[in-house]
């Protein structure tokens, strides 16, 4: 979702998106690119559809299948942000939602194309802390003792309001909850106060999934 430093805003295509949810999870982009999605005749569908697998694998099985179908379409179609937004998409309660992630992803990005979101991913966020940065646990007490980031300390979001003394103004504050959107509302909370907030991507179950990963790799 690193749209607005390279210029695309608006009409950033869905393969950038796909691209990026390829870093996210630590699959290699090569896997996705390499003729997979852009190719001299245009995209190679069959070879998309493998990387597309390979990357939403990494995030869970449920419906992966459907998720692939959509975004391999919007692919073929030039499509972008806006259009990932608007569609409608069958659903039943019981094995999804009224907005279903693919729109969920287009919402995303517009937040950050627009300015009120600003990312960080998870191979970047130990260098900014390294550098500097507040780390900050924005999930319940509860959540935080059964497990956090290595140097996060624990301001719960219903309590952020009551405990601005514990944030300066100078010091760069990363944000993080389970899955990105609790950390998006305090980071909306914290950014319109004048701080300078960036929320992680996939908040603690990515980051702990990545880092486990690359551990494992490691042995």
């Amino acid at each position: 979702l690193e749209l607005v430093g390279q210029g695309h805003a608006v009409v950033a295509n869905v393969e950038l998106l796909v691209n990026l949810l390829a870093q996210a999870v630590g699959v290699d982009e090569a896997v996705l690119a390499g003729g997979a999605l852009a190719g001299d005749h245009g995209p190679d569908l069959a070879a998309g559809a493998a990387g597309l697998q390979t990357c939403l694998s990494h995030i869970g099985p449920e419906g992966v299948d459907k998720r692939i179908d959509v975004l391999s379409a919007m692919i073929r179609m030039g499509a972008t942000i806006d259009n990932l937004t608007d569609l409608e998409l069958c659903y039943a309660p019981p094995y999804s939602s009224a907005k279903d992630p693919v729109n969920m992803i287009g919402y995303m990005a517009e937040n950050i194309c627009r300015g009120m979101s600003h990312p960080i991913r998870c191979h970047e966020w130990r260098t900014a802390v390294a550098q500097g940065a507040q780390l900050v646990d924005v999930r319940t007490k509860n959540e935080y003792e059964r497990g956090h980031l290595e140097g996060a300390v624990n301001i719960p979001l219903d309590e952020i309001r009551n405990h601005l003394d514990r944030f300066d103004k100078a010091v760069p504050v990363i944000l993080y909850c389970q899955v990105g959107l609790r950390g998006y509302y305090a980071e909306r909370i914290l950014a319109q106060l004048g701080y300078q907030v960036r929320n992680l991507v996939g908040g603690y179950r990515l980051a702990s999934m990545v880092e486990y990963m690359q551990n494992y790799k490691k042995r």
